[in-house]
């Protein structure tokens, strides 16, 4: 029922007062972890959770903003209606690499073109650390689909992934397999394994299509983590591994041969 004695709110008095809510909830959301956190004497997660807040915050207020020009910050891994063939390579810095990439692969398609992602170095020093870290890692790795696929949409479809960004990843350098593997990487533990193992089999694949040497072992190395030995870190690109939903009743799977 309503009350007609009840002045009507205009969408100016709406929208602050959702914003007036927006600020308390943060407000309280921080304060709230700040003091869980602080309890359990974990300052650095404390920091990171607030982090997360603000970013949340910011993202809001930005797209406050980009109403006046009618758009909006895309929350995905990959733009859900760009053309990649309309890709244009980097023109700057290291050109001679990435006109290499692009003559042995064609980067133009969404595992090369349409990437928004963001890398995590965890540090480790000696064999010791990084087996610890590596094997950890990979445990890691499979789970996170299950919080982060986010890019459903690719040419302006449903792609059948929930994360179409890491299917097509998987495939864009199938000419030479071992330079992904299966996403996942091997169970290596030292250096010297992941050298012969891994670093070994890349060069020798790279080398009939780089003649010149340009590419880098390292650079190369495009597993979901990355061991980057040359700084003594594992990279871990946000590259979310895939779900596929076949039907609308059914829970999301992994793919087969991430290599988990």
């Amino acid at each position: 029922m309503i009350n007609e004695s009840q002045p009507v709110k205009t969408e100016e008095e709406n929208e602050f007062k959702l914003k007036e809510n927006q600020e308390r909830f943060f407000s309280a959301k921080r304060d709230h972890i700040q003091k869980c956190l602080e309890h359990e004497d974990s300052e650095s997660l404390a920091k990171t959770a607030i982090f997360l807040l603000n970013q949340l915050e910011s993202a809001q207020k930005a797209n406050e903003s980009l109403k006046s020009i009618n758009a909006m910050l895309l929350p995905t891994a990959a733009h859900p209606f760009m053309d990649p063939a309309e890709m244009k390579l980097w023109p700057y810095d290291c050109l001679d690499i990435y006109e290499t990439y692009d003559r042995i692969f064609n980067c133009k398609g969404h595992g090369w073109a349409n990437l928004q992602s963001t890398h995590i170095n965890l540090s480790f020093n000696g064999d010791e650390e990084f087996g610890k870290l590596h094997g950890a890692i990979r445990a890691l790795l499979p789970l996170i689909p299950a919080i982060a696929a986010s890019s459903p949409f690719l040419d302006s479809k449903y792609c059948g992934f929930l994360d179409g960004r890491i299917e097509t990843y998987r495939h864009n350098q199938e000419k030479i397999p071992s330079i992904t593997g299966k996403v996942i990487p091997e169970a290596v533990f030292t250096y010297k394994d992941y050298e012969e193992q891994i670093f070994n089999r890349v060069k020798a694949d790279i080398a009939p299509y780089d003649p010149e040497h340009l590419l880098n072992h390292f650079f190369l190395n495009s597993r979901g983590a990355i061991a980057r030995f040359d700084r003594g870190a594992c990279e871990n690109s946000a590259r979310h591994h895939t779900f596929r939903r076949k039907n609308g009743n059914k829970r999301p799977r992994l793919p087969e041969n991430l290599g988990y």
